[in-house]
């Protein structure tokens, strides 16, 4: 009987030592009195009654979401890898090709036989190996200048390493046939390499529809998680040739040339579709 008494006695004083813990004293002494203490309980009832809990829990969702606003825009800033100055105009699907930092070459000196019957050697030429299964969107974007050079500019997001660059340049190349590669007429080979500083953001890129002559640009970051290469071609209309004076005629051309070089599909896809599984965002003059 005696240790109840304790205990209840115990537990009376920590009661009391909490409703105190919430409540200012009213005087200069620091005695809590009675009277602050019930008032306190009174104003309490009406908070469970009425909708004095509103307001806590619009508290709460408020602070709720100023919290999570940095993470998404943390998040936000952290899905895009590339900042385009304009809309590309157009994106397709390009499906039989081994493309990418890490792609498979031919590697091997190419022999060939000349008018007189003597053989002579060509070299090494890079032809891009043929894969059925692999699809890559390549980004076509508006050119102004007939130029090996873009007009737009692509840069990479602040935080992020500057991207390197090569060039697949595809011309009239008469190879002998190498199964599983890209050769023939014409074929495709890797050319030069640059940087995003080399050329402040703009890329290696050309259609030649005459010749049937045609470069793109890969692009990636060498220190990416994960390959994040995409692929871009200027589109250049040529005003002085009425078969080609638009982009879309000059683009029909090129499909045709990828055809040739060993592409088993070109299909056009929205460039919005393109441009969120590359991770592309557009910025006025590439800013960040």
């Amino acid at each position: 009987m005696f240790k109840k008494l304790v205990v209840a006695g115990l537990m009376l004083t920590v009661m009391l030592s909490a409703s105190a813990c919430g409540k200012e004293p009213s005087g200069t002494s620091g005695t809590v009195v009675d009277t602050p203490v019930e008032s306190s309980a009174e104003e309490s009832q009406p908070t469970e009654e009425t909708t004095g809990s509103q307001p806590m829990e619009e508290g709460t969702e408020s602070l709720a979401g100023d919290a999570s606003q940095p993470t998404e825009e943390a998040e936000e800033e952290a899905v895009y890898s590339y900042i385009f100055s304009e809309m590309p105009i157009a994106a397709y699907e390009v499906t039989g090709l081994e493309v990418g930092p890490d792609a498979e070459v031919y590697t091997e000196n190419i022999t060939m036989i000349d008018e007189d019957g003597e053989e002579y050697d060509m070299g090494v030429i890079p032809l891009v190996k043929l894969d059925p299964s692999n699809t890559f969107i390549l980004f076509c974007i508006q050119g102004a200048d007939e130029d090996y050079t873009s007009v737009a500019t692509i840069h990479s997001p602040s935080g992020s390493d500057q991207w390197k660059a090569k060039v697949y340049t595809c011309m009239d190349c008469d190879t002998p046939e190498i199964e599983g590669y890209s050769c023939g007429y014409p074929a495709l080979t890797q050319g030069s390499t640059y940087d995003e500083e080399k050329l402040e953001g703009k890329i290696v890129s050309f259609v030649d529809p005459w010749t049937e002559y045609l470069q793109f640009s890969e692009i990636y970051h060498p220190d990416a998680p994960q390959e994040d290469a995409i692929h871009i071609i200027e589109i250049v209309p040529f005003t002085y040739d009425e078969n080609y004076d638009e982009a879309d005629k000059v683009m029909a051309e090129m499909v045709c040339t990828f055809e040739k070089i060993g592409a088993t599909n070109m299909q056009e896809i929205p460039v919005e579709e393109a441009m969120a599984r590359c991770n592309v965002i557009v910025a006025e003059d590439g800013a960040n």
